[in-house]
């Protein structure tokens, strides 16, 4: 499962960030994750609260949203999401 180490660096991060910051409390994090990118949402729901055992974002809660994958033509420069209708359809 290789959510467990985007859970460690996200972590990491969120306790840079909150840092920086000065802040006391984390109420939650979001974190955008591709359709294609292979993560899946339930491993990191499942690794997030040893991962955050005695930190500060520790009891915040973890918000794990889905995004469309998005794509650039090499030739026009357009942006589109491909999907299974179309041949650029990568499954």
């Amino acid at each position: 499962m290789h959510e467990m180490s985007y859970i460690s660096r996200m972590v990491s991060l969120a306790i840079e960030v909150a840092q920086d910051n000065n802040a006391k409390k984390v109420k939650e994090i979001e974190v955008l994750i591709g359709k294609t990118s292979g993560v899946m949402p339930y491993y990191m729901h499942k690794y997030y609260p040893d991962a955050v055992k005695g930190t500060i974002l520790e009891g915040a809660e973890l918000i794990c949203r889905e995004v469309p994958v998005k794509a650039l033509c090499e030739e026009c420069g357009c942006e589109y999401f491909p999907n299974k209708d179309n041949r650029y359809f990568v499954p």
